[in-house]
């Protein structure tokens, strides 16, 4: 899936007609690392915004981490404001992403 796809409009539409929190977990494309698919676990919130994001590689047949580390960093997570890895305050849980899976943790 491309994070600016038709996919992510319906996953985001679907949160914000039925007034939930939506997480997913997909294969996802970004123009700046052309050659990889990324693991993602996203979060969109009740009004149909992208409040979290989550990504890894698996390194089975692909590049590991290491291998895209210091690019990934300097083109995506120092770009944004914000930790590495992000909680999402919920109005009765707090929602976050680690490891390998999307975590709820109440």
């Amino acid at each position: 899936m491309a994070p600016d796809g038709p996919e992510y409009e319906a996953l985001a539409k679907a949160a914000a007609d039925n007034g939930i929190y939506l997480a997913g977990n997909h294969y996802e494309t970004d123009p700046r690392f052309p050659d990889l698919y990324f693991q993602g676990c996203i979060i969109f919130s009740p009004f149909g915004e992208l409040v979290l994001r989550y990504r890894r590689l698996i390194s089975m047949f692909s590049p590991s981490p290491f291998d895209v580390w210091d690019k990934y960093l300097e083109m995506v997570c120092l770009q944004q404001s914000g930790p590495l890895f992000e909680l999402v305050p919920a109005p009765t849980e707090v929602l976050g992403s680690g490891g390998p899976a999307l975590a709820l943790a109440s």
